[in-house]
């Protein structure tokens, strides 16, 4: 194929808060595409004028990647520079509001699931539980996400679990799976542990970056943790039939019957999670020649 005449074309995205404030965000170009997950710090701190620091987090990351500059470098090169380019940004939106510095677990943090284009090739990468999942035509699913936080997840629905079944109240409830969750935080990006987007800590050295033949025709979906509940919590419908569904049914149905499921169980009894809803974002797109049929 001419890789100078191919292009990512957005057949469908769209990032739905589950309150008023929506911590992901997703973006894309003509050879990038990108969704992110935010998570606010373990602390009343705030950091930033926004609705919530994790907020502000991925939405200045999607700010910075839709940077041109990056074009026809490196996924790894990218991922370096939005590195650097959030660090700054932090430092300077900190400075602005007088703050000092404490531990990194009272930062926010992201997830970040992005898909480029370079050369005859795609690249895939996925920092923490964004899923992308890849079909060629007439090739196998190819599902790709980072599940090294997994187990770091169930110690925190765990110790959630434990704090509902107290008899000491919220407070005592929320501090004992804080208590968790800080243990939890002090793993990110370190040894042994999970790695995340961060204001402050390195994460971008060594970032897995999965390459594929860049074929024409081959469909791309990115979902944040919320959006894939329907696959990994719900079993509502493999990755598969969830790419099918944006497809074809358009993902506002495929929202409303994720936020039902959700409605159905707020208790989270029927199926164990920390948050009975949670924001949910994704996009489906496709890999076109540029004034072809598509176009």
């Amino acid at each position: 194929m001419q890789s100078e005449s191919s292009r990512f074309v957005v057949r469908a995205a769209r990032s739905q808060p589950i309150g008023d404030c929506n911590d992901d965000a997703c973006g894309s170009s003509p050879r990038r595409l990108w969704v992110l997950d935010g998570a606010t710090g373990v602390s009343d701190r705030r950091w930033t004028r926004f609705a919530s620091d994790a907020s502000w987090l991925a939405h200045t990351a999607s700010d910075l990647l839709r940077d041109p500059q990056w074009d026809g470098q490196p996924l790894a090169a990218a991922l370096s520079g939005l590195e650097a380019q959030l660090r700054a940004a932090f430092i300077e939106a900190v400075a602005c509001e007088g703050l000092s510095q404490p531990g990194v677990h009272e930062m926010p943090s992201a997830c970040l699931g992005i898909v480029q284009l370079l050369g005859d090739e795609i690249e895939v990468a996925c920092v923490g539980d964004i899923s992308v999942v890849v079909q060629a035509p007439g090739r196998l699913f190819q599902v790709f996400t980072d599940g090294a936080a997994e187990p770091f997840s169930r110690r925190t629905l765990h110790a959630w679990q434990r704090a509902r079944a107290s008899p000491h109240g919220a407070n005592a409830m929320w501090e004992e799976a804080c208590k968790v969750i800080r243990e939890n935080r002090s793993a990110m990006n370190q040894p042994g542990g999970y790695r995340v987007v961060h204001p402050v800590l390195a994460w971008a050295q060594g970032v897995q970056v999965h390459r594929l033949p860049a074929v024409a025709g081959t469909r791309i979906l990115l979902a944040s943790d919320g959006l894939w509940r329907l696959v990994d919590l719900f079993r509502e419908m493999s990755p598969q039939a969830l790419m099918q569904a944006i497809e074809y049914q358009g993902i506002g149905r495929v929202l409303a019957r994720l936020r039902a499921m959700e409605a159905d169980d707020p208790a989270c009894e029927a199926f164990a999670r920390v948050k009975p809803g949670d924001d949910a974002t994704g996009m489906l797109a496709e890999l076109t020649f540029a004034g072809g049929a598509f176009e």
